[in-house]
């Protein structure tokens, strides 16, 4: 999630779908320096310490039928399988063969390996002539992971755009990032990049046929609640409500999504995604739903082509969560589960009653592991397994990677196939939690 008035920020939160293994563990707290010193430039042997670790993680991702990828020291593609000589000369195959989808530059001598674990990708990059590449045995320069599935460009929480010049900025970045032609020059020094949507990835097959994966998240356009009004309209001379303003602002500009004006596809299934906050009770969410309806009819598009992604954040939506998805069935994509705004609900709620828990000390209450296992067995009952995500909140600081992969295990474990993260090098770690646990074999054994 990413707040869409900063167009930098959008653009690397879309370009999050493919994120660097060893750039993340190399800048976070992941690996403690526990060799050498902190030096300028490239560290040696902070490198080596990076270069283990995710050797490690290959064994999750790619486990080989004998052996460890610590010990590999080539991959080659032989008769369609890929092969892993080892350092005592034993040549394995991956433990699931299938596992090998495809490969970039020559099969004789390939640039990337494409490896397809818990139905997410990874690349295993080669490079002899990088520094990198030249310090690993096998030449390997990067995993790189297919990250962030999706995006949410945000128009509420993250953002300050309440009058008609925020608004603008805000949707003109939106139709930026629609059509594809958003980009901002960056400044490093005397240096000056332009940055804007990563292209697809392409990739040819064992048997020599040639396919794509997409190079940018999914976006999401997250839309203000109901009771909000903007005097960037007037009507009647009153300000609208500001809901209505971005259902019809932000659902006419991904149109153009639908009609095939962008460089890059966002949908392969021709809807709108837009995440409705803050909604109180199904009432609120049908009225959503006879929205996006209206909205559908004023500007043409197909009956519900406008998705709706359900934050779970209220009492009375979390209280009648079934009814609220029912309400919105035929729309429904995602339901999401948010502490701060669910607490602050109860906070307002019941507040007459006397003081209140400071907020660490709310989180360890029972009440939020209940509202959070609620809502993911309230969405698999409700069918949503496989058909839209079940998420849980965020996690909120981006500079404690390592305690974030201590902790944030836990969101898969309980079901959900989703959960909210603050950075592509977060959500490049996050997705390694989804390779070590298979979140859908876990749902089978989750009753109501």
């Amino acid at each position: 999630m990413v707040p869409i008035n900063n167009a930098r920020f959008a653009l690397n939160a879309a370009n999050a779908r493919w994120g660097s293994l060893y750039d993340a563990l190399y800048g976070s707290d992941i690996i403690e320096q526990t060799v050498g010193k902190k030096v300028k430039g490239y560290d040696v042997a902070r490198g080596q310490q990076v270069i283990d670790y995710a050797r490690n993680w290959l064994d999750v991702i790619a486990p080989l039928k004998a052996g460890s990828h610590l010990q590999s020291k080539k991959y080659a593609i032989d008769n369609g399988e890929l092969l892993v000589t080892l350092a005592d000369e034993s040549v394995v195959a991956l433990k699931v063969p299938e596992q090998f989808a495809g490969f970039q530059g020559s099969i004789e001598q390939p640039s990337c390996i494409l490896i397809k674990h818990n139905n997410i990708h990874g690349e295993i990059q080669f490079d002899q002539h990088s520094v990198i590449g030249q310090q690993d045995p096998a030449n390997i320069k990067d995993i790189f992971l297919e990250s962030a599935l999706t995006t949410i460009m945000d128009c509420e929480d993250s953002v300050a755009a309440v009058d008609a010049a925020d608004k603008t900025l805000v949707y003109k970045n939106w139709l930026g990032l629609i059509k594809g032609d958003l980009t901002v020059k960056i400044t490093s020094g005397s240096k000056q990049t332009t940055r804007s949507l990563n292209p697809d990835r392409q990739y040819v097959t064992a048997s020599g046929e040639t396919f794509s994966l997409s190079g940018r998240s999914l976006m999401f356009i997250r839309n203000v609640g109901h009771l909000m009004t903007t005097d960037a309209i007037l009507f009647d001379d009153k300000p609208i409500y500001e809901g209505i303003m971005d259902a019809f602002v932000t659902s006419l500009i991904a149109k153009h999504d639908l009609l095939g004006n962008g460089v890059y596809k966002n949908s392969s299934a021709g809807s709108i995604y837009i995440v409705k906050p803050k909604m109180h009770g199904s009432e609120e969410a049908a009225f959503a739903d006879l929205l996006f309806s209206k909205m559908e009819s004023v500007i043409d598009l197909p009956v519900n082509s406008l998705k709706i992604g359900l934050m779970d954040e209220e009492r009375r939506t979390s209280l009648n969560l079934k009814a609220c998805i029912k309400a919105a069935k035929d729309r429904i994509v995602f339901i999401n589960t948010g502490f701060l705004d669910r607490t602050g609900d109860e906070i307002h709620t019941s507040m007459q009653l006397g003081p209140f828990a400071t907020k660490a000390t709310i989180k360890t209450r029972p009440w939020l592991n209940a509202y959070e296992q609620s809502n993911v067995v309230t969405g698999i009952n409700s069918g949503l397994s496989g058909k839209a995500q079940i998420g849980k909140g965020m996690w909120p600081t981006p500079d404690n990677m390592a305690e974030m992969m201590q902790t944030k295990i836990a969101h898969v474990r309980s079901g959900a196939n989703t959960a909210w993260v603050p950075s592509p090098t977060a959500a490049t770690l996050h997705v390694l939690h989804y390779h070590q646990e298979s979140v859908f074999d876990i749902r089978i054994n989750m009753t109501a």
